[in-house]
């Protein structure tokens, strides 16, 4: 078998594992031995690709946030980084937090501080770069990273709240409220340009 192929089928078998486990077993009660029981391999394989199920849960939430942002780029058909582009990237992770919370239940707890604080901070690193463009294009006077803080920290909340207490059915009017939610954060930012309305895509 091809060793990239092999590399691939076991860090999926072990993804699939932790989700398995997590439908039935809280994070903080799940160790490695449990996880290359379900996905059936050895530890020594599980500590070949990852240090601990922290580092395998952040592998899971780059993927999903990976293929947010394609999707984002996608949908907006540029590069440029304005308030549509975050609504849009953020209104997409909040569609696909509603499909993987099936998968993940853990995400529907906000007091998990483990797996929160895993989303956080690849939610961070990913959108940072977008943020660091965003100031600099439209000559924002706040350093970016205290702007991705802001902005990760709240909407972070507001997805977990939504997920721990709302369903599918008004998914798209959370989406709709995360959209006006953005405008005002994001004017907040720039006093000299109170709703950026030269950004706002309708």
């Amino acid at each position: 078998m091809d060793m990239d192929l092999r590399i691939r089928k076991s860090k999926h078998y072990l993804r699939k594992s932790i989700i398995s486990l997590l439908q039935r077993i809280s994070f903080a009660d799940i160790n490695v031995s449990m996880i290359c029981k379900e996905a059936h391999v050895s530890r020594v394989t599980f500590y070949n690709y990852y240090r601990d199920k922290n580092e395998l849960v952040e592998d899971i939430v780059k993927i999903i946030l990976s293929s947010t942002i394609r999707k984002t780029h996608i949908e907006m058909g540029t590069r440029n980084v304005d308030i549509g582009f975050f609504q849009c990237l953020l209104t997409n992770v909040v569609e696909n937090c509603y499909w993987y919370e099936k998968s993940i239940p853990e995400l529907k707890s906000v007091e998990n501080i483990d797996v929160k604080n895993i989303i956080d901070k690849i939610f961070f690193s990913e959108i940072s770069q977008f943020m660091k463009r965003f100031v600099e294009m439209h000559h924002i006077k706040i350093d970016y990273n205290i702007a991705t803080s802001f902005t990760v920290g709240g909407f972070s909340k507001m997805i977990f709240d939504w997920i721990r207490d709302s369903d599918a059915d008004n998914c798209e009017e959370n989406k709709e409220l995360l959209k006006d939610t953005i405008n005002n954060i994001f004017s907040r930012l720039n006093k000299n340009k109170p709703y950026l309305e030269c950004c706002c895509v309708n």
